[in-house]
């Protein structure tokens, strides 16, 4: 149970201890289902009845390691000022960023539900500007450019296809400044076939970027963990400075010890005209839903 336990935390998996719930927002949107419950000492955002959020009560701070191997982007640049995070969520990782960082993020999300839910029930009130949009069709509009980007965007179990094509990249990389870095959240099976849709996601950001590492950011479960991209055009931070919060800096450590190598496993390129992004991430999926029974 302590296991399962710490899988939630890590990927978004159903809560299984016996402890009552309490489900404090059920809302149908455009896009899904989106659920806010407390339980136990965990706040959830759910979309389509998978994880997209945690926070600690009462705090409604992160309880997700992964989104903490995240901000060694932002640990990486202190000169950093604009941030950019595609996939809304709860908000906690542009608090977070703002909080700890001094930045200000703009949000780009698609439901205004989850907006909604975010404001309402993690106290989400960025300084930055949410646009309530597709994430790729405002990186192909706007002409902002971003220090820093972050990705971390699903519908449900998998990620909107359209933003892992080298199409999408090359956008990225369009409204990142040139010391500007860029950092991705992906749940996937590690090993196998089922791992390819992590190493193809890797095959297509190094055909854009000059630099890209990848990252367990969380031990796997059922072979399913968070996989970290971080990309940019000049050499990628592999230390963390002595400043960083503790907790950020233990997760952070602990990720850079994980270090992916895909050699020799086959992986896709993807692009607007081939992108199999869902069907990639179909036993990643089914191996994440059988988890919620």
């Amino acid at each position: 149970q302590l296991a399962l336990a710490a899988a939630v935390a890590l990927i978004g998996f159903w809560p299984r201890e016996t402890i009552e719930t309490n489900i404090v927002f059920n809302r149908e949107s455009a896009y899904g289902q989106i659920k806010v419950l407390d339980f136990g000492q965990r706040r959830y955002l759910l979309v389509n009845g998978t994880t997209q959020s945690l926070a600690l009560l009462p705090s409604l701070k992160s309880d997700s390691p992964y989104s903490q191997v995240m901000e060694l982007a932002a640990a990486a640049r202190p000169d950093a000022r604009r941030a950019l995070v595609i996939g809304l969520g709860a908000g906690l990782l542009t608090q977070s960023l703002e909080r700890e960082y001094n930045l200000t993020v703009d949000t780009v999300e698609i439901d205004p539900v989850v907006e909604d839910a975010a404001r309402r029930y993690f106290a989400f009130a960025p300084k930055g500007n949410v646009f309530i949009e597709d994430g790729r069709g405002f990186l192909e509009r706007t002409d902002r450019r971003y220090d820093l980007i972050f990705l971390d965007a699903f519908g449900g179990e998998s990620p909107p296809f359209h933003l892992f094509t080298a199409e999408a990249f090359e956008a990225m990389r369009r409204r990142l400044a040139p010391d500007g870095l860029l950092a991705i959240n992906l749940v996937s099976a590690v090993h196998g076939d089922a791992g390819k849709a992590w190493r193809s996601a890797l095959r297509t950001l190094k055909s854009v970027f000059p630099a890209v590492d990848a990252y367990l950011a969380s031990a796997p479960v059922e072979d399913l963990a968070n996989v970290v991209f971080l990309a940019g055009s000049g050499p990628l931070p592999r230390t963390l400075p002595t400043s960083t919060r503790a907790d950020i800096r233990k997760n952070i450590s602990e990720a850079l010890t994980r270090p992916l190598d895909p050699a020799g496993q086959s992986a896709a390129l993807l692009s607007d005209d081939f992108a199999p992004m869902e069907s990639l991430m179909a036993q990643t999926s089914a191996r994440w839903r059988l988890t919620l029974q």
